[in-house]
């Protein structure tokens, strides 16, 4: 019997054998997000932010479609040049068991400021473990073709040279003020820059009399410090902000109001420039912090006396510290209530509103300890009236509606 052709046989049926498609599923990495804050003193200056951190990890996240964060690990109040931290030993067992194997920081940094420990890290322990690693700001992650840990080395080294940087010019100011040149800073309504001298301080004559005339109005008269923003708003007196405008432009602000408020009035009457002294470092800076500014403590102001010509007599300032220090001390006591103290906050900021006009209702309390609210827009004279309400009366109609709406849903 003839043989067949396979070959015949097979162009007969018509069939074409196709290959096998083999879909490979993408792996998704089980990520560990990690975030650390420096030492306490960096706590204070950088508020919020570990929450800060996560957050922008988080975000990263969302973003990829091969990643799932499986746990975050944080580290508060720890210098980054050890390792003997607990979140960070916890996301290592976590690693040595299996539960994740993707790390994500904001940079290096965060992982260690020992660089070369940190190095060893993303080098050789991370890589060991199978874990990939990713640094968001830096733009690294160790699953892309050729990554290079250098990069992030460099923005270090970067920052490293900036702060350092920073520091001697920190220091250099610190030098001048305690000579009591003025080098750095915007210069308190009232006073100005000699032309001749740019590091000494001089009288405004434009506005050096309105210093004077606050602080007789709250020294010799007993002015509080919303009456006094009254008197001169009333008066058509230029406030600060609007007076900077105007030195800079020659001309007044298109939307403009004389803007003095009981805030700016208490601020000027503790300036010691006023009297002559120098105060600086009262408000620290870095850039590199998540928080710009902060206010430092008193011990840390550098004042120097007498740096220049004063425009308020050093007994009418002292007069007058002395009274801002026994309206402190009545602010202070009042809402004492069952021997516990309440905190002397405005718990209507931004609710309790002007039925007239819309403008915010300010607390303004007195010397006494009595507060009452009265409308934005009468203070700033925007032709609305005063509407005076306490606050304890306030309080007790809050209570009331909150009293019938819980009558409500209890019926």
């Amino acid at each position: 019997m003839a043989r067949k052709s396979r070959k015949a046989d097979f162009v007969s049926t018509g069939r074409v054998e196709k290959p096998a498609i083999v879909t490979e599923e993408k792996m998704v990495f089980r990520a560990g997000l990690y975030a650390r804050l420096s030492l306490e003193s960096d706590a204070n200056k950088e508020r919020g932010t570990i929450e800060n951190q996560m957050e922008l990890l988080k975000k990263f996240v969302d973003g990829t479609n091969d990643i799932v964060v499986e746990r975050e690990y944080m580290d508060v109040s720890k210098t980054g040049t050890n390792f003997e931290r607990d979140g960070f030993e916890e996301m290592m067992r976590d690693i040595r068991d299996g539960r994740i194997n993707c790390v994500i920081v904001k940079d290096l940094s965060r992982l260690g400021r020992n660089y070369v420990e940190a190095g060893n890290y993303v080098e050789r322990v991370f890589p060991f473990f199978e874990v990939r690693f990713i640094a968001v700001t830096d733009g690294y992650d160790s699953s892309r073709e050729g990554a290079d840990l250098s990069v992030c080395m460099s923005n270090i080294f970067n920052e490293f040279y900036s702060r350092d940087l920073a520091k001697k010019i920190r220091a250099s100011y610190r030098s001048n003020w305690k000579k009591g040149s003025n080098v750095c800073g915007n210069l308190a309504y009232g006073l100005m820059s000699d032309p001749m001298d740019g590091h000494r301080i001089i009288a405004d004559p434009d506005t050096a009399p309105v210093v004077v005339r606050i602080f007789e109005l709250f020294v010799n008269e007993k002015k509080g410090y919303a009456q006094i923003a009254k008197i001169l708003n009333d008066d058509g007196v230029i406030g600060p902000k609007a007076y900077k405008h105007f030195k800079k432009t020659k001309e007044l602000p298109g939307n403009y109001n004389p803007e003095w408020r009981g805030g700016t009035v208490s601020r000027m009457l503790s300036n010691s420039y006023y009297a002559g002294d120098s105060r600086h470092n009262h408000h620290g800076s870095d850039r590199f912090a998540e928080k710009k500014q902060w206010e430092e403590p008193e011990e840390n102001w550098i004042i120097v006396e007498d740096t220049h010509e004063p425009i308020v007599p050093r007994v009418l300032y002292l007069k007058a510290q002395e009274r801002l220090k026994e309206i402190h001390k009545n602010s202070r006591n009042y809402g004492k209530k069952n021997e516990g103290e309440l905190s002397c906050r405005n718990f209507y900021k931004k609710k309790a509103v002007c039925g007239d006009c819309g403008a915010s209702m300010y607390l303004i309390k007195s010397t006494s300890g009595a507060a009452n609210f009265v409308c934005g827009g009468h203070l700033t004279k925007k032709g609305c009236s005063r509407k005076p309400i306490s606050e304890n009366a306030l309080n007790d109609e809050v209570l009331r509606v909150i009293r019938i709406h819980m009558n409500v849903y209890v019926d």
